[in-house]
């Protein structure tokens, strides 16, 4: 009969409630770094990351709107129209998921006290995971960010 029940109050602007556009539900870091080899000159480190969908407001149709531009003589048969929007409701649906992990692997040279050199090699999203950057509406196609990333990095300081 009875029971737990949750609500996430979202956004409300005096019409509607709706999550807002930073609204991410869940969110994980997780780095694990072991420093190791004489005076911990080297060290390797793996970073997961996790984070539910954001909201989203859908498409729910397009259509050509003809810009007339006052002259009652434009022939709309022949021109070309501007593609308009009609959106459902807003940010009613969610992007999906995000995760990556990230590997680096640093070495470092002290010279003295003052001056060391540092070479890093990294690798971003090394499971090449297909993360959504944002969706192209006119398209119709998904746009992702970075794939498999490889860089280094070379840092002298004094």
């Amino acid at each position: 009969m009875g029971g737990l029940q949750l609500h996430v109050r979202g956004s409300f602007d005096g019409i509607q409630e709706y999550n807002p556009i930073w609204d991410r539900r869940h969110n994980v870091n997780l780095l694990v770094s072991y420093a190791f080899g004489k005076f911990d000159a080297r060290k390797a480190s793996v970073r997961w990351n996790y984070g539910s969908g954001f909201p989203f407001t859908p498409t729910a149709v397009f259509y050509g709107s003809v810009p007339f531009n006052g002259d009652i003589n434009t022939n709309y048969a022949n021109s070309n129209a501007n593609l308009s929007t009609i959106f459902g409701n807003l940010n009613s649906n969610r992007l999906p998921d995000y995760a990556r992990v990230d590997l680096s692997v640093t070495k470092t040279w002290r010279f003295d006290e003052h001056r060391s050199l540092e070479l890093d090699l990294s690798v971003t999203n090394t499971l090449d995971r297909q993360n959504i950057f944002y969706f192209d509406r006119i398209r119709y196609e998904r746009v992702n960010q970075l794939p498999l990333l490889p860089s280094a990095r070379i840092s002298y300081r004094f």
